[in-house]
């Protein structure tokens, strides 16, 4: 880590790293990277070799946040989806992923809904209903 950059434990085994004066938001990508290779070296501690795994999450002022809070629960979002894909890699943060899978399909059946069409997917079969008026 750089003099003007800071690391904090956010609680429990997170960590929050504040990097300052990026001359693009990519070059975090490269200092997370670097962080990985740190994290994942083996570590000899009494004799013995401590083996460790770390997700990270990004997310960069202003575009993903103007306030502390915000880009903290965005790089939280973005280091869940990262330890989806596996460990041992980041990921920089989306706006399309602070909806969860569940919560984007209920959206879409209530935007259907609100046409009168429903939608149901099982595997690889899609059904669809749409609602017809029928005269009294």
């Amino acid at each position: 880590m750089r003099a003007p950059d800071t690391v904090s434990r956010l609680g429990g085994d997170e960590f929050v790293v504040l990097i300052q004066e990026l001359q693009r938001p990519e070059d975090a990508g490269t200092t997370a990277g670097r962080l990985l290779k740190t994290v994942t070296d083996v570590h000899l501690i009494d004799q013995h070799q401590i083996h460790l795994t770390a997700s990270i999450g990004l997310s960069v002022y202003p575009s993903d946040g103007k306030d502390a809070d915000t880009l903290i629960n965005n790089a939280d979002t973005a280091m869940y989806h990262a330890k989806k894909k596996g460990r041992q890699i980041y990921e920089f943060f989306r706006p399309e992923m602070l909806l969860d899978p569940a919560e984007r399909r209920s959206n879409e059946a209530e935007a259907l809904a609100s046409e009168g069409s429903l939608r149901f997917s099982f595997g690889s079969r899609i059904l669809s209903f749409k609602r017809r008026e029928r005269p009294l």
